[in-house]
């Protein structure tokens, strides 16, 4: 894992204004960041049933090794989240005090795209990772009431926020 990369990851996700039901800016960080790692990205078509600008992120690295892992956050934030300006002192994150930080849940997806960056990096063996980031959790979890029900049926789930 590279520290700096995932702090940097971090950074930029949080500068990226990402209230609930317009979450398109960051999904289209992600599927580019995603792509470049390596995975096969696809948005899908639930923002016309959740009312998003956007939907669900969905991205597949392929496996080198027996197996299936999911990695699930949301996108959106609570208010004020818009204009986040980050400040980092003594080693932690924290927002000027005029917004949010949106560290819920901008840290699990970066976290996310750091662990596939690592593992499309790697030679080690690793199972297939797909990574799933919804819209509208903060106000309901919309984005994952229109994910198919047997989705996650019998994989190996780690889930950063309550959105699955």
């Amino acid at each position: 894992m590279d520290d700096t990369r995932l702090l940097d990851t971090f950074l930029d996700l949080v500068r990226i204004d990402s209230p609930s039901k317009q979450e398109a800016r960051i999904a289209t960080y992600c599927k580019e960041v995603l792509e470049d790692a390596g995975c096969h990205v696809f948005i899908d078509d639930s923002a016309g049933l959740s009312g998003s600008d956007t939907g669900n992120v969905i991205a597949t690295l392929p496996g080198t090794a027996p197996g299936k892992v999911f990695i699930a956050a949301h996108m959106d934030n609570v208010s004020p989240c818009c204009g986040v300006q980050p400040i980092i002192e003594s080693g932690v994150v924290y927002s000027d005090g005029t917004t949010v930080l949106g560290a819920d849940d901008k840290a699990g997806i970066a976290v996310a795209i750091e662990a596939i960056r690592t593992m499309a990096e790697s030679e080690d063996p690793h199972p297939t990772v797909v990574a799933l980031f919804t819209v509208q959790e903060e106000i309901g979890m919309h984005g994952s009431k229109n994910l198919p029900d047997d989705l996650f049926a019998g994989e190996l789930t780690l889930v950063c926020d309550a959105e699955c």
